[in-house]
């Protein structure tokens, strides 16, 4: 079986900060990549397809991803979070690696089956089963497939490999689209055989990375999988909380309101969750490096946690200020006259995903102790506002209390994933430079909108980016040179400056 040296390698050595300035800018190229094909595509997309064309294309992706769950049962989570049990141990590694692998592609199998024998109660009779949802849902055991291998990818520090799976994915499927419902109009049917046989590309690159690694075998470990099982299920409400939270408010205006709103709303919620890009970017580097600090010494991972969350706070706040100051030229920029409203809904679908992005760390801590029942009931929690309110007001108000639901809900589960993991694991965060940047933003909002409401300002789009730039700059050398970056950070940065 070949060697596995770079599972062996100690993440946890040196300075944390430099771990993520090198290896983060590869994730992070790599979904601004992603991102920048997408954002030129959406342009191309609003304009390929009518509104309700691109309302049932998000309502389709909001089903699948409810697919992708019902198939995974939130495996790949168990798979990252064991892999440090058996990671010194190849044979036993590989045989975990086998038992998940054989199981996602047997048990999602059946799950597809299962989901599109039902699909026809909850979709609007508009979306065909036939061939669209058929070949939809058959993608999701694909991708599943491929997302174990890149985890694997993920825990060994290996981001190139693992940037060009995501790659091979989404230009695949970028590229036959294009082809197959621009330049043969094949209207749906075409965009989801593209995005089969962009699953099927990751598929098959995963799987040969996980043969080639001596990670897959014909064999299967009952014990694994039963372990496995007792963790991930209950995290399924999580995973259930987040589609509720992120994607349910599809189905429901498709079906209390109509497509073509749908496919208005999905622009604005597309560029609103662009936030997600950087910090997935930061805790695929990150998210390794807690397993690993927590498992070798959890009082100094205590102390280098605590040091890391306020600044993952402050930039992920400058970059939500960005982003929503920026917003009515972006969708300008993506989409035809008809998706202005969109606008509307950025601001509040970015400030929901900011706090979504601050409570990985907390799931994170939680998941590691094997807290998923406390994880599970803070989901339930959101999701029951989360769809309670959805239900009581999308059909009222539609777009906008689609966007508000899930500011809402995200909030109440930062709340609750923050205290119960001070609880477990108290981290000494320090408030007083969480509290400063917060005010510097809200000073900068608030001067945004004073003078972007004047005349002299609003007669000239140059003024206007003139001066929201200004105010983004502004916010960053507060930042600076106020004293809310430690002076050891900076040297660390200006040295990594230096060396780029």
């Amino acid at each position: 079986m070949p060697a596995l040296p770079s599972s062996s390698v100690d993440i946890t050595q040196g300075s944390l900060l430099g771990k993520l300035l090198r290896h983060s800018p590869v994730y992070l190229t790599s979904s601004l990549i992603i991102a920048f094909t997408a954002f030129l595509l959406l342009p191309v997309n609003t304009r390929l397809f009518r509104e309700d064309d691109y309302g049932a294309i998000s309502t389709i992706d909001a089903a699948s991803d409810l697919v992708i769950i019902l198939v995974s049962l939130n495996l790949i989570t168990a798979y990252m979070r064991h892999y440090y049990e058996y990671k010194d141990d190849p044979e036993q590694l590989s045989l975990y690696t086998s038992t998940i692998y054989w199981f996602i592609a047997g048990w999602g199998a059946l799950a597809t089956v299962g989901s599109l024998l039902v699909s026809g109660f909850f979709l609007p009779a508009a979306i065909p089963v036939w061939p669209v949802l058929a070949l939809a849902f058959s993608s999701t055991v694909l991708i599943q497939l491929g997302q174990l291998s890149g985890s694997y990818l993920q825990q060994i520090h290996r981001p190139v490999l693992q940037v060009s799976l995501n790659l091979a994915n989404f230009l695949t499927h970028a590229a036959l689209m294009l082809i197959l419902a621009g330049v043969f109009k094949l209207g749906l049917t075409g965009k989801y055989i593209a995005v089969l046989c962009g699953g099927l590309l990751s598929a098959a690159i995963g799987t040969w990375v996980l043969i080639r690694e001596g990670l897959l075998r014909w064999r299967i470990s009952w014990p694994m999988l039963k372990e496995s099982l007792i963790f991930a299920i209950p995290l399924l409400p999580n995973a259930a909380s987040g589609w509720i939270t992120g994607l349910s408010d599809r189905i429901l205006l498709a079906r209390y309101g109509s497509l073509a709103e749908t496919g208005i709303y999905n622009v604005g919620y597309l560029l609103g969750r662009g936030i997600t890009i950087f910090s997935e970017a930061i805790f695929l580097v990150y998210g390794p490096m807690i397993y690993a600090m927590l498992k070798k010494d959890p009082a100094t991972a205590q102390v280098r946690i605590a040091r890391f969350v306020p600044y993952f706070f402050m930039f992920m706040l400058w970059m939500c200020l960005g982003l929503s100051l920026f917003a009515a030229e972006i969708v300008a920029i993506v989409a035809p006259a008809r998706y202005a409203s969109a606008t509307t809904v950025v601001p509040i679908v970015l400030s929901a995903y900011f706090l979504g992005s601050q409570y990985k760390t907390f799931v994170l801590l939680l998941s590691y102790h094997k807290q998923t029942l406390v994880i599970s009931l803070g989901s339930i929690l959101q999701a029951s506002v989360n769809l309670g309110a959805n239900l009581l007001l999308i059909p009222r108000y539609g777009k906008i209390a689609a966007a508000w639901t899930t500011l809402i809900a995200l909030a109440i589960y930062l709340g609750w994933l923050f205290i119960w993991s001070q609880k477990n694991f108290r981290l000494e965060l320090d408030y007083r430079r969480i509290t400063a940047s917060a005010l510097v933003v809200a000073a900068a909002a608030g001067g945004a909108a004073l003078l972007l409401d004047l005349p002299q300002v609003t007669g000239s789009l140059a003024l206007t980016i003139g001066v929201k730039a200004m105010l983004l700059l502004g916010v960053a050398a507060v930042t600076w040179f106020a004293g809310l970056i430690l002076p050891v950070d900076k040297r660390q940065i200006k040295s990594f400056l230096r060396l780029a």
